[in-house]
């Protein structure tokens, strides 16, 4: 054996890595933050589901409305950014992109909190 494959045989099969390893996975799995996450998520994507068949009736409203009246109705379009906002919040919460959870655990945010890039022009 060479020296090179011979330390390469040691780490691989270096117990203590590897129990310091499982012993950190036993934590994050005994860990009841880990387990109250998941709930969460599950109630902010039943929560999604939701806002997203509403946001299919918004839709819908404002394409009758804009026929009838020729415009959208101001006050479903103001709803309907902030609801857009709380999608992403939601979002974000699920994809781990923030630990912060969106209403009703937080106020509701009206406007979002980081920068979202400009679909190009076109």
């Amino acid at each position: 054996m060479t020296e090179e494959t011979s330390q390469h045989d040691e780490t691989a099969t270096d117990p203590t890595a590897e129990s310091v390893a499982t012993n950190e996975v036993k934590q994050r799995v005994q860990s009841s933050g880990t387990w109250l996450r998941l709930l969460y998520m599950f109630l902010f994507a039943v929560i999604g589901s939701v806002v997203v068949m509403a946001v299919g009736v918004i839709a819908l409203f404002q394409f009758v409305h804009a026929i009838l009246t020729g415009h959208p109705n101001d006050n479903l379009v103001s709803f309907s950014r902030d609801l857009g906002v709380y999608c992403l919040d939601i979002i974000r919460y699920l994809t781990y992109q923030s630990d912060d959870r969106p209403f009703p655990f937080a106020p509701w945010a009206e406007e979002v909190k980081t920068p979202i890039d400009e679909p190009p022009d076109g």
